[in-house]
């Protein structure tokens, strides 16, 4: 395990206090990346944020199976260029905030619609708290599918 990833480990273990989704209309099965995606933000929002940035999380690949997130989801709300787009603006506690950039080095061989729910996990470049953004490098942007979808079944006609 990298140096950086047993740190930012360690890191999520030292402030894994209790934190509330202050979205109402968050799903179940977002409480644990909320709460993580939460206690990232708050750090990097807080008085320390550079340090917390600097010494625990830039170059650190997220969420890498902290508190039991192995990828994060959220909404496009944004993509560029239009055609074959390498770069996204995410959404992570509603549709429309965007706190989130990813870079692919390639490009997409067709758009996502906005709106579209990606996972993705990916090294973390930069970060700005005003207004807040955090910038990710990620192999790809993946649809996320809910486990409640389930893959599509072919049907047989009898």
């Amino acid at each position: 395990m990298p140096w950086r990833v047993a740190v930012l480990i360690l890191m999520f273990a030292s402030f894994a206090r209790p934190v509330v989704c202050q979205e109402q209309h968050a799903p179940r099965d977002y409480e644990p990346q909320s709460r993580l995606w939460l206690s990232i933000k708050r750090e990097l929002t807080g008085p320390n944020g550079v340090q917390y940035f600097e010494q625990g999380l830039k170059g650190a690949t997220v969420p890498a199976g902290a508190n039991g997130v192995n990828a994060f989801e959220g909404t496009l709300v944004s993509s560029a260029p239009p055609e074959h787009p390498n770069q996204f603006l995410i959404a992570m506690l509603d549709e429309k905030a965007p706190e989130v950039t990813l870079r692919i080095k390639g490009q997409l061989k067709n758009p996502l619609p906005v709106g579209t729910l990606v996972s993705f996990e990916g090294v973390i470049e930069a970060f700005t708290r005003e207004p807040f953004m955090l910038i990710l490098e990620v192999k790809t942007v993946n649809r996320a599918v809910r486990l409640q979808d389930g893959p599509t079944r072919n049907k047989k006609s009898k």
